[in-house]
């Protein structure tokens, strides 16, 4: 365990090398969690983070897992990037409690194909669970994975996360921060182009927008079924980078507004994206004559 007066982070892994029945593997993981200010990893009790080790270990089900700690990841460096990231995160946004980061293996497929052998879940204020597969790193999905949940992590100090549409904005704040300190844009937002994830929010029916339905706000984030797959995530990065476009704000102050607010307040939910569009090239269109006839 890594810890200063900002930011602690727990490397949690099996205690042995074995073949373990999947059962096993996560009572023995689960019996390395102490509790502390954000309970057990940012849940209320041991059977509670136990269901999300069901999914975040093993969504490919598998009954038995072979542990060889020699593949597994090595607790020093990803602490260190942790860290590294963290300390430029600090630039933008801070609080003033510590942050808990709790690192655990992964044997997820999904994981594996999808994320770069990076996952990352926010549960609680104040805590982010990380996912790696296997004993290579990519440093830059790891560097990317904390600043976004970082966000997350900060977000609800103040808010709740329950309606579709206030998922889509929280969502999009990660995106943006992660944008902002890795200099780049995750592949997340890169299922739509702005046009598309604009025209996509406004095709979603208001009953979806406003469910609080977990199933349906997973399928819109990273379900891929019905949705096309990330589809949420580069809905909320573009809304909210259009917001800040419209609205210059400090990381620190946009953190700590209401994500009704800021939707409400987009000029995609307010006039549609044509409509906005249409009115900015007519009132261009005027300037234009204005100018020519003076």
């Amino acid at each position: 365990m890594l810890k200063n007066t900002s930011i602690t982070i727990h490397t949690i892994q099996p205690s042995r090398n074995d073949i373990f029945e999947f059962t096993n593997l996560k009572k023995d993981i689960a019996s390395q969690i102490t509790l502390n200010e954000v309970g057990c990893a940012g849940h209320s009790e041991l059977a509670y983070l136990e269901d999300t080790l069901d999914w975040l270990l093993n969504d490919s089900q598998k009954n038995s897992i072979h542990v060889q700690q020699k593949e597994l990841y090595d607790k020093e460096q990803v602490s260190k990037v942790i860290l590294g990231v963290f300390k430029k995160c600090q630039k933008h946004l801070t609080s003033k409690n510590t942050t808990h980061v709790y690192v655990f293996p992964t044997w997820s497929d999904f994981v594996r194909e999808k994320m770069d052998g990076v996952s990352g879940f926010t549960p609680w204020k104040n805590t982010i669970i990380i996912g790696l597969y296997g004993n290579s790193i990519n440093v830059q999905e790891l560097e990317r994975t904390i600043s976004h949940e970082y966000t997350h992590s900060l977000s609800y100090e103040k808010w709740t996360c329950s309606m579709v549409d206030t998922a889509i904005i929280f969502e999009g704040l990660a995106e943006v921060f992660s944008e902002t300190i890795m200099k780049s844009p995750s592949t997340f937002t890169k299922v739509f182009d702005k046009k598309q994830a604009f025209t996509y929010y406004k095709s979603l029916p208001k009953e979806l927008r406003e469910s609080t339905d977990t199933e349906k706000q997973r399928e819109l984030f990273t379900g891929g079924k019905i949705h096309p797959l990330w589809a949420g995530y580069a809905i909320g990065y573009y809304l909210v980078k259009d917001y800040i476009h419209n609205n210059p704000i400090r990381w620190q102050e946009l953190i700590n507004k209401d994500p009704q607010k800021i939707l409400k307040k987009n000029h995609v939910v307010l006039h549609g994206f044509y409509d906005f569009h249409i009115q900015f090239l007519l009132s261009a269109t005027a300037r234009v004559l204005r100018q020519q006839s003076l």
